[in-house]
């Protein structure tokens, strides 16, 4: 098993009372990213790295503007994380019409894709397995509900 506990000292994580939906969410996030980036980081990624690499394994006709859009990316920074897995080799251009950007893995690229996949999967159990909801889909549906919700705000 990679993924250790740390010995608890505390009560739990250090909370600051707020009824700011943003702030709770934001500090969710950013917590659940270090618990992934040090398990995933292992294999020498990141967790944006991986998600990035997953969607291009998955979705190999998208342009980096729409699976920055599927993925709530700002398109600078999936940009610049697509120049970063490029310039490491595991993500390589591919010809299209227009001036939008398509990359598709390469075999380097695949190989860390499974090399990834079960720290990722060692996690991602740990997490869903530890909520007190019968298991993750219940809170990702809740979050989907919050991302549709900035949508319609936002269009």
């Amino acid at each position: 098993m990679i993924l250790a506990k740390k010995k608890d000292t505390s009560k739990g994580p250090a909370e600051f009372e707020s009824p700011c939906l943003v702030l709770h969410l934001r500090m969710t996030a950013r917590a659940i990213t270090r618990l992934y980036n040090r398990v995933i980081s292992i294999t020498g990624i990141e967790m944006g790295e991986f998600a990035l690499l997953v969607a291009v394994k998955t979705h190999p006709n998208k342009s980096i503007t729409e699976l920055a859009r599927m993925l709530s990316f700002e398109r600078t920074t999936m940009v610049r994380n697509s120049k970063n897995l490029a310039k490491r080799g595991f993500i390589v251009p591919q010809a299209g019409t227009g001036r939008a950007v398509h990359y598709k893995l390469t075999k380097l690229g695949l190989k860390k894709y499974k090399e990834s996949l079960p720290f990722w999967s060692e996690i991602q159990n740990a997490v869903e397995g530890s909520l007190r909801t019968r298991n993750g889909d219940e809170l990702r549906s809740i979050l989907k509900d919050v991302r549709n919700v900035i949508h319609n705000h936002t269009s």
